[in-house]
């Protein structure tokens, strides 16, 4: 199930050799925690505090460009 995109904002990135561990604030007290490819994270620019589109599904953890 697709749930529609809502505002995250960027807690921690942790920068591997081909994943980042990306965890990002989705409401005041809730967190998710996810692995992205490195790849994308460096194409997203993701750094703490950034604002960023999330879509959560069942399994999986959506980020967009804003």
């Amino acid at each position: 199930m697709l749930h529609p995109p809502v505002q995250a904002r960027v807690e921690s990135v942790v920068l591997g050799v081909q994943l980042a561990h990306v965890v990002v604030r989705v409401t005041e007290d809730h967190l998710v925690e996810t692995f992205i490819t490195r790849a994308r994270a460096e194409e997203l620019k993701l750094h703490i505090g950034k604002s960023i589109a999330t879509q959560i599904t069942d399994s999986e953890v959506l980020f967009q460009k804003e």
